[in-house]
Protein backbone atom coordinates (compact mmCIF):
# COMPACT_ATOMS: atom_id res chain seq x y z
CA UNK A 1 0.00 0.00 0.00
CA UNK A 2 2.85 2.41 0.84
CA UNK A 3 4.43 1.61 -2.52
CA UNK A 4 1.14 2.29 -4.30
CA UNK A 5 0.79 5.59 -2.44
CA UNK A 6 4.28 6.57 -3.50
CA UNK A 7 3.62 5.62 -7.11
CA UNK A 8 0.42 7.62 -7.22
CA UNK A 9 1.96 10.60 -5.47
CA UNK A 10 4.81 10.57 -7.98
CA UNK A 11 2.33 10.85 -10.84
CA UNK A 12 0.73 14.05 -9.43
CA UNK A 13 2.37 17.34 -10.36
CA UNK A 14 1.58 20.65 -8.70
CA UNK A 15 1.04 23.17 -11.48
CA UNK A 16 0.13 26.39 -9.75
CA UNK A 17 1.13 28.74 -12.55
CA UNK A 18 -1.15 31.14 -14.38
CA UNK A 19 -2.31 30.55 -17.94
CA UNK A 20 0.79 30.35 -20.13
CA UNK A 21 2.28 33.70 -20.99
CA UNK A 22 1.18 35.11 -24.31
CA UNK A 23 -1.91 32.91 -24.44
CA UNK A 24 -5.23 34.53 -25.17
CA UNK A 25 -7.82 33.80 -22.52
CA UNK A 26 -10.68 32.00 -24.23
CA UNK A 27 -13.79 31.18 -22.21
CA UNK A 28 -16.14 28.50 -23.56
CA UNK A 29 -19.58 29.96 -24.18
CA UNK A 30 -22.43 28.65 -22.07
CA UNK A 31 -24.85 26.41 -23.95
CA UNK A 32 -27.78 28.34 -25.37
CA UNK A 33 -30.16 25.37 -25.52
CA UNK A 34 -30.73 23.95 -22.02
CA UNK A 35 -32.09 20.51 -21.43
CA UNK A 36 -35.66 20.17 -20.28
CA UNK A 37 -36.26 20.55 -16.56
CA UNK A 38 -37.04 17.53 -14.42
CA UNK A 39 -40.63 16.44 -15.01
CA UNK A 40 -40.60 16.93 -18.78
CA UNK A 41 -37.17 15.52 -19.62
CA UNK A 42 -36.94 11.85 -20.62
CA UNK A 43 -33.87 11.62 -18.35
CA UNK A 44 -34.84 10.97 -14.74
CA UNK A 45 -31.62 9.44 -13.38
CA UNK A 46 -27.97 10.33 -14.00
CA UNK A 47 -24.91 8.21 -13.20
CA UNK A 48 -21.47 9.81 -13.51
CA UNK A 49 -18.76 7.14 -13.75
CA UNK A 50 -15.39 8.69 -12.92
CA UNK A 51 -12.18 7.25 -14.37
CA UNK A 52 -8.76 8.82 -14.10
CA UNK A 53 -5.53 10.09 -15.63
CA UNK A 54 -5.79 9.41 -19.35
CA UNK A 55 -5.81 11.79 -22.27
CA UNK A 56 -8.18 11.38 -25.19
CA UNK A 57 -5.26 10.55 -27.47
CA UNK A 58 -3.99 7.90 -25.08
CA UNK A 59 -7.23 5.89 -25.27
CA UNK A 60 -8.77 6.86 -28.61
CA UNK A 61 -5.92 7.56 -31.04
CA UNK A 62 -7.16 6.61 -34.51
CA UNK A 63 -10.86 6.64 -33.61
CA UNK A 64 -12.93 7.30 -36.77
CA UNK A 65 -14.42 10.82 -37.17
CA UNK A 66 -12.63 12.01 -34.02
CA UNK A 67 -9.76 14.48 -33.77
CA UNK A 68 -7.41 11.65 -32.91
CA UNK A 69 -4.25 11.24 -35.02
CA UNK A 70 -1.97 8.31 -34.33
CA UNK A 71 1.08 10.55 -34.20
CA UNK A 72 2.22 13.48 -32.11
CA UNK A 73 4.16 16.68 -32.71
CA UNK A 74 7.46 17.41 -31.02
CA UNK A 75 9.55 20.57 -30.84
CA UNK A 76 10.68 21.62 -34.29
CA UNK A 77 7.53 20.30 -35.95
CA UNK A 78 8.64 16.67 -36.11
CA UNK A 79 5.90 14.03 -36.18
CA UNK A 80 6.41 10.87 -34.16
CA UNK A 81 4.10 7.84 -34.03
CA UNK A 82 2.33 7.13 -30.77
CA UNK A 83 3.87 3.89 -29.56
CA UNK A 84 1.45 1.22 -28.26
CA UNK A 85 1.56 0.48 -24.54
CA UNK A 86 -0.39 -1.68 -22.13
CA UNK A 87 -2.49 -0.38 -19.25
CA UNK A 88 -0.26 -2.55 -17.09
CA UNK A 89 2.88 -0.75 -18.23
CA UNK A 90 1.67 2.42 -16.53
CA UNK A 91 3.61 5.51 -17.58
CA UNK A 92 7.30 5.75 -18.30
CA UNK A 93 7.13 9.43 -17.37
CA UNK A 94 8.02 10.13 -13.75
CA UNK A 95 7.64 13.24 -11.64
CA UNK A 96 11.20 14.32 -12.35
CA UNK A 97 10.84 13.99 -16.13
CA UNK A 98 7.32 15.31 -16.63
CA UNK A 99 7.05 18.52 -18.59
CA UNK A 100 5.09 21.29 -16.89
CA UNK A 101 1.77 22.18 -18.43
CA UNK A 102 3.22 25.40 -19.88
CA UNK A 103 6.06 23.49 -21.53
CA UNK A 104 3.80 20.78 -22.96
CA UNK A 105 1.21 23.34 -24.06
CA UNK A 106 3.86 25.58 -25.67
CA UNK A 107 1.49 28.44 -26.51
CA UNK A 108 -0.98 26.05 -28.09
CA UNK A 109 1.51 24.10 -30.21
CA UNK A 110 1.18 20.99 -28.01
CA UNK A 111 4.72 19.93 -28.83
CA UNK A 112 6.60 20.19 -25.53
CA UNK A 113 5.78 16.84 -23.94
CA UNK A 114 8.47 14.56 -22.59
CA UNK A 115 9.47 11.84 -25.10
CA UNK A 116 7.92 9.19 -22.82
CA UNK A 117 4.46 10.77 -23.27
CA UNK A 118 4.08 9.90 -26.97
CA UNK A 119 2.18 6.65 -26.42
CA UNK A 120 -1.36 5.25 -26.69
CA UNK A 121 -2.92 2.18 -25.12
CA UNK A 122 -3.06 -0.80 -27.49
CA UNK A 123 -6.40 -1.19 -29.28
CA UNK A 124 -6.98 -4.68 -27.90
CA UNK A 125 -7.06 -3.23 -24.37
CA UNK A 126 -9.31 -0.25 -25.18
CA UNK A 127 -11.77 -2.31 -27.25
CA UNK A 128 -14.50 -2.09 -24.61
CA UNK A 129 -14.29 1.71 -24.58
CA UNK A 130 -14.34 1.84 -28.37
CA UNK A 131 -17.38 -0.48 -28.44
CA UNK A 132 -19.28 1.86 -26.09
CA UNK A 133 -18.30 4.83 -28.25
CA UNK A 134 -19.58 3.09 -31.38
CA UNK A 135 -22.89 2.27 -29.73
CA UNK A 136 -23.43 5.70 -28.16
CA UNK A 137 -21.71 9.12 -28.12
CA UNK A 138 -18.04 9.96 -27.72
CA UNK A 139 -17.08 13.60 -27.04
CA UNK A 140 -13.67 14.43 -28.48
CA UNK A 141 -13.26 18.01 -27.20
CA UNK A 142 -13.67 17.50 -23.46
CA UNK A 143 -10.92 18.94 -21.28
CA UNK A 144 -9.98 18.49 -17.65
CA UNK A 145 -11.32 21.45 -15.70
CA UNK A 146 -7.81 22.21 -14.41
CA UNK A 147 -4.18 21.36 -14.97
CA UNK A 148 -3.52 21.22 -11.22
CA UNK A 149 -3.77 17.48 -10.57
CA UNK A 150 -6.15 14.90 -9.15
CA UNK A 151 -7.36 16.56 -5.96
CA UNK A 152 -8.43 19.78 -7.65
CA UNK A 153 -10.05 18.06 -10.62
CA UNK A 154 -12.07 15.77 -8.37
CA UNK A 155 -13.22 18.78 -6.34
CA UNK A 156 -14.38 20.41 -9.57
CA UNK A 157 -16.59 17.37 -10.27
CA UNK A 158 -18.73 18.25 -7.24
CA UNK A 159 -18.10 21.96 -6.61
CA UNK A 160 -17.27 23.64 -9.90
CA UNK A 161 -14.56 25.68 -8.17
CA UNK A 162 -11.78 25.70 -5.59
CA UNK A 163 -11.95 29.45 -5.10
CA UNK A 164 -11.60 30.18 -1.39
CA UNK A 165 -11.52 33.98 -1.64
CA UNK A 166 -11.66 36.73 -4.26
CA UNK A 167 -7.99 36.21 -5.09
CA UNK A 168 -7.11 32.71 -3.89
CA UNK A 169 -7.65 29.21 -5.22
CA UNK A 170 -6.74 25.73 -4.04
CA UNK A 171 -4.24 24.67 -6.68
CA UNK A 172 -2.60 21.42 -5.69
CA UNK A 173 -2.60 18.22 -3.71
CA UNK A 174 -2.67 17.73 0.09
CA UNK A 175 0.68 16.72 1.52
CA UNK A 176 -0.71 13.80 3.48
CA UNK A 177 -3.36 11.08 3.23
CA UNK A 178 -6.33 10.92 3.28
CA UNK A 179 -7.25 13.97 1.20
CA UNK A 180 -9.95 15.91 3.02
CA UNK A 181 -11.37 16.58 6.46
CA UNK A 182 -10.03 13.22 7.68
CA UNK A 183 -6.44 14.26 6.95
CA UNK A 184 -4.02 14.26 9.89
CA UNK A 185 -3.59 17.55 11.75
CA UNK A 186 -1.03 19.75 10.04
CA UNK A 187 -1.90 18.57 6.51
CA UNK A 188 -1.99 21.43 4.03
CA UNK A 189 -2.96 21.97 0.39
CA UNK A 190 -1.37 24.70 -1.77
CA UNK A 191 -3.22 27.99 -2.26
CA UNK A 192 -2.30 30.35 -5.11
CA UNK A 193 -3.38 33.74 -6.40
CA UNK A 194 -4.20 34.42 -10.06
CA UNK A 195 -0.84 36.17 -10.19
CA UNK A 196 0.91 32.92 -9.36
CA UNK A 197 1.86 33.83 -5.79
CA UNK A 198 1.83 30.80 -3.51
CA UNK A 199 0.33 31.59 -0.11
CA UNK A 200 0.36 29.60 3.11
CA UNK A 201 -1.23 26.20 2.75
CA UNK A 202 -4.73 25.42 3.95
CA UNK A 203 -6.14 22.37 5.76
CA UNK A 204 -8.12 20.45 3.08
CA UNK A 205 -11.55 20.70 4.75
CA UNK A 206 -13.43 23.53 3.09
CA UNK A 207 -16.20 25.87 4.12
CA UNK A 208 -15.32 28.56 1.58
CA UNK A 209 -17.19 27.17 -1.42
CA UNK A 210 -20.40 25.32 -2.11
CA UNK A 211 -20.95 21.85 -3.56
CA UNK A 212 -23.68 20.24 -5.61
CA UNK A 213 -24.74 18.34 -2.47
CA UNK A 214 -26.34 21.46 -1.04
CA UNK A 215 -28.22 22.19 -4.27
CA UNK A 216 -29.52 18.63 -4.57
CA UNK A 217 -30.57 18.50 -0.92
CA UNK A 218 -32.40 21.82 -1.17
CA UNK A 219 -34.36 20.59 -4.19
CA UNK A 220 -35.09 17.15 -2.65
CA UNK A 221 -33.19 15.45 -5.46
CA UNK A 222 -31.73 12.23 -4.08
CA UNK A 223 -28.05 11.49 -4.61
CA UNK A 224 -25.40 8.95 -3.77
CA UNK A 225 -21.63 8.95 -4.06
CA UNK A 226 -20.26 5.42 -4.40
CA UNK A 227 -16.69 5.00 -3.24
CA UNK A 228 -14.46 2.04 -2.54
CA UNK A 229 -14.28 3.18 1.09
CA UNK A 230 -11.62 4.48 3.46
CA UNK A 231 -9.88 1.10 3.66
CA UNK A 232 -9.06 1.26 -0.07
CA UNK A 233 -6.57 3.85 -1.30
CA UNK A 234 -8.97 5.41 -3.82
CA UNK A 235 -11.35 6.07 -0.92
CA UNK A 236 -8.61 8.11 0.75
CA UNK A 237 -7.93 10.33 -2.24
CA UNK A 238 -10.95 10.45 -4.58
CA UNK A 239 -13.82 10.87 -2.14
CA UNK A 240 -14.00 14.58 -2.86
CA UNK A 241 -17.00 15.08 -0.54
CA UNK A 242 -14.61 14.29 2.32
CA UNK A 243 -13.14 17.74 1.68
CA UNK A 244 -16.50 19.55 2.02
CA UNK A 245 -16.84 20.28 5.74
CA UNK A 246 -20.63 20.27 6.12
CA UNK A 247 -20.97 17.07 4.08
CA UNK A 248 -18.25 15.24 5.98
CA UNK A 249 -19.61 16.38 9.35
CA UNK A 250 -23.31 16.39 8.52
CA UNK A 251 -26.12 13.92 7.82
CA UNK A 252 -25.17 13.56 4.14
CA UNK A 253 -22.10 11.55 5.12
CA UNK A 254 -24.09 8.62 6.48
CA UNK A 255 -27.03 9.01 4.11
CA UNK A 256 -25.37 9.61 0.75
CA UNK A 257 -21.76 8.35 0.81
CA UNK A 258 -21.95 4.66 -0.06
CA UNK A 259 -19.22 2.04 0.15
CA UNK A 260 -18.13 -0.27 -1.22
CA UNK A 261 -18.67 1.14 -4.71
CA UNK A 262 -20.14 -2.19 -5.85
CA UNK A 263 -23.34 -1.20 -4.02
CA UNK A 264 -24.31 0.55 -7.25
CA UNK A 265 -25.07 -2.88 -8.72
CA UNK A 266 -27.51 -3.85 -5.97
CA UNK A 267 -29.18 -0.43 -6.11
CA UNK A 268 -29.68 -0.80 -9.86
CA UNK A 269 -30.99 -4.33 -9.39
CA UNK A 270 -33.24 -3.59 -6.42
CA UNK A 271 -34.80 -0.35 -7.64
CA UNK A 272 -33.09 1.82 -5.00
CA UNK A 273 -30.94 3.99 -7.27
CA UNK A 274 -30.80 7.69 -6.36
CA UNK A 275 -31.68 10.41 -8.85
CA UNK A 276 -28.00 11.37 -9.21
CA UNK A 277 -25.05 9.06 -8.63
CA UNK A 278 -21.29 9.26 -8.88
CA UNK A 279 -19.30 6.02 -9.06
CA UNK A 280 -15.65 6.26 -8.02
CA UNK A 281 -13.45 3.29 -8.96
CA UNK A 282 -10.95 1.34 -6.92
CA UNK A 283 -7.36 2.11 -7.84
CA UNK A 284 -7.17 -1.11 -9.86
CA UNK A 285 -10.25 -0.20 -11.93
CA UNK A 286 -9.42 3.49 -12.35
CA UNK A 287 -7.13 3.49 -15.44
CA UNK A 288 -4.64 5.52 -13.34
CA UNK A 289 -1.18 4.66 -14.72
CA UNK A 290 0.22 4.15 -11.21
CA UNK A 291 -2.18 1.21 -10.74
CA UNK A 292 -0.66 -0.73 -13.66
CA UNK A 293 -3.97 -2.52 -14.11
CA UNK A 294 -6.03 -3.27 -17.21
CA UNK A 295 -9.40 -3.82 -15.47
CA UNK A 296 -10.83 -0.32 -16.00
CA UNK A 297 -12.69 -1.06 -19.26
CA UNK A 298 -14.31 -4.18 -17.78
CA UNK A 299 -15.35 -2.19 -14.68
CA UNK A 300 -17.01 0.53 -16.75
CA UNK A 301 -18.69 -2.03 -18.99
CA UNK A 302 -20.07 -3.87 -15.97
CA UNK A 303 -21.76 -0.69 -14.74
CA UNK A 304 -23.22 0.01 -18.17
CA UNK A 305 -24.47 -3.58 -18.50
CA UNK A 306 -26.11 -3.39 -15.07
CA UNK A 307 -27.72 -0.08 -15.98
CA UNK A 308 -29.11 -1.47 -19.24
CA UNK A 309 -30.53 -4.51 -17.43
CA UNK A 310 -32.24 -2.35 -14.80
CA UNK A 311 -35.71 -0.84 -14.72
CA UNK A 312 -34.05 2.59 -14.86
CA UNK A 313 -32.63 2.21 -18.36
CA UNK A 314 -35.53 3.83 -20.31
CA UNK A 315 -34.91 7.12 -18.47
CA UNK A 316 -31.22 6.93 -17.60
CA UNK A 317 -28.03 8.70 -18.71
CA UNK A 318 -24.61 7.28 -17.84
CA UNK A 319 -21.75 9.74 -18.30
CA UNK A 320 -18.24 8.24 -18.24
CA UNK A 321 -15.62 10.92 -17.64
CA UNK A 322 -11.87 10.83 -17.04
CA UNK A 323 -11.26 13.42 -14.31
CA UNK A 324 -7.88 14.54 -15.62
CA UNK A 325 -5.41 13.92 -18.41
CA UNK A 326 -2.63 12.32 -16.42
CA UNK A 327 -0.56 15.41 -15.58
CA UNK A 328 1.27 15.48 -18.92
CA UNK A 329 2.25 11.80 -18.64
CA UNK A 330 0.45 11.20 -21.95
CA UNK A 331 0.40 13.23 -25.15
CA UNK A 332 -2.62 14.97 -26.59
CA UNK A 333 -2.78 17.02 -29.76
CA UNK A 334 -5.63 19.49 -29.05
CA UNK A 335 -4.70 22.68 -27.16
CA UNK A 336 -6.99 23.29 -24.18
CA UNK A 337 -8.85 26.63 -24.20
CA UNK A 338 -7.39 28.83 -21.48
CA UNK A 339 -9.90 30.43 -19.12
CA UNK A 340 -9.48 33.26 -16.61
CA UNK A 341 -7.79 32.36 -13.35
CA UNK A 342 -4.92 30.07 -12.47
CA UNK A 343 -6.21 26.60 -13.17
CA UNK A 344 -7.17 25.63 -16.66
CA UNK A 345 -8.42 24.19 -18.75
CA UNK A 346 -6.26 21.07 -18.57
CA UNK A 347 -5.44 18.38 -21.12
CA UNK A 348 -8.17 16.79 -23.24
CA UNK A 349 -9.88 13.72 -21.77
CA UNK A 350 -12.46 11.26 -23.12
CA UNK A 351 -16.15 11.49 -22.29
CA UNK A 352 -18.72 8.82 -23.16
CA UNK A 353 -22.46 9.54 -23.10
CA UNK A 354 -24.53 6.36 -22.77
CA UNK A 355 -28.31 6.44 -22.80
CA UNK A 356 -31.31 5.31 -24.85
CA UNK A 357 -31.39 8.98 -25.91
CA UNK A 358 -27.67 9.30 -26.72
CA UNK A 359 -26.86 9.71 -30.40
CA UNK A 360 -25.65 6.42 -31.82
CA UNK A 361 -22.10 6.03 -33.14
CA UNK A 362 -21.68 9.79 -32.86
CA UNK A 363 -18.68 11.99 -32.12
CA UNK A 364 -19.54 15.32 -30.50
CA UNK A 365 -17.01 18.05 -31.27
CA UNK A 366 -18.50 20.54 -28.81
CA UNK A 367 -16.09 21.91 -26.20
CA UNK A 368 -16.81 20.40 -22.77
CA UNK A 369 -14.92 20.18 -19.50
CA UNK A 370 -14.84 17.32 -17.02
CA UNK A 371 -16.25 19.01 -13.92
CA UNK A 372 -18.37 21.82 -15.29
CA UNK A 373 -20.12 19.86 -18.01
CA UNK A 374 -21.26 17.00 -15.77
CA UNK A 375 -22.48 19.46 -13.15
CA UNK A 376 -24.30 21.52 -15.77
CA UNK A 377 -25.98 18.40 -17.13
CA UNK A 378 -27.25 17.44 -13.66
CA UNK A 379 -28.48 20.97 -13.04
CA UNK A 380 -30.30 21.16 -16.36
CA UNK A 381 -31.93 17.75 -16.06
CA UNK A 382 -33.30 18.51 -12.60
CA UNK A 383 -33.95 22.23 -13.09
CA UNK A 384 -31.34 23.35 -10.55
CA UNK A 385 -29.44 26.65 -10.29
CA UNK A 386 -25.74 26.78 -11.07
CA UNK A 387 -23.23 26.87 -8.23
CA UNK A 388 -21.93 30.25 -9.34
CA UNK A 389 -21.56 32.55 -12.31
CA UNK A 390 -19.06 32.66 -15.18
CA UNK A 391 -17.59 35.80 -13.62
CA UNK A 392 -16.90 33.90 -10.40
CA UNK A 393 -15.13 31.14 -12.34
CA UNK A 394 -17.81 28.52 -11.66
CA UNK A 395 -17.26 25.82 -14.25
CA UNK A 396 -20.89 24.70 -14.36
CA UNK A 397 -21.96 28.24 -15.28
CA UNK A 398 -19.43 28.57 -18.10
CA UNK A 399 -19.58 25.01 -19.50
CA UNK A 400 -21.44 24.13 -22.66
CA UNK A 401 -24.66 22.12 -22.52
CA UNK A 402 -24.48 18.45 -23.52
CA UNK A 403 -27.52 18.79 -25.75
CA UNK A 404 -25.46 17.88 -28.81
CA UNK A 405 -24.97 14.37 -27.40
CA UNK A 406 -28.70 13.54 -27.23
CA UNK A 407 -31.60 13.01 -29.61
CA UNK A 408 -34.05 15.19 -27.68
Amino acid sequence: MNRLRALLASSIVLLASCSPAGTASVQPAAGSMPLSAHGSSPIQHVIVVVQDSRTFENLFAGYPKADAPTYGSTLGGKRVPLSPISFQSGSKCTTSSLSSFSTAYDNGKMDGFSPCAYVSVARRETAAYWDLAKQYTLADHTFASTHAGDFVNHLYLISGTTRISQEEYVTGTPDNFPWGCDAPAGTTVPVTTPGGVANAGLFPCFTQFNSIAHTLDAANVTWKFYTAGSTEFSGEIWNSFDAINDVRHGPDWERNIASPNTRVFSDLRNGTLADVSWVIPSIADSDAPSARSATGPAWVTSIVDAAKASSYWPHLAVIVIWANGGDQAFYDNVPPPQVPGVLGLGLRVPMLVISPYAKRNYVSHTTYESGGTTLRFIEQVFGLPTLGTPASGATDARANSMLDCFTF
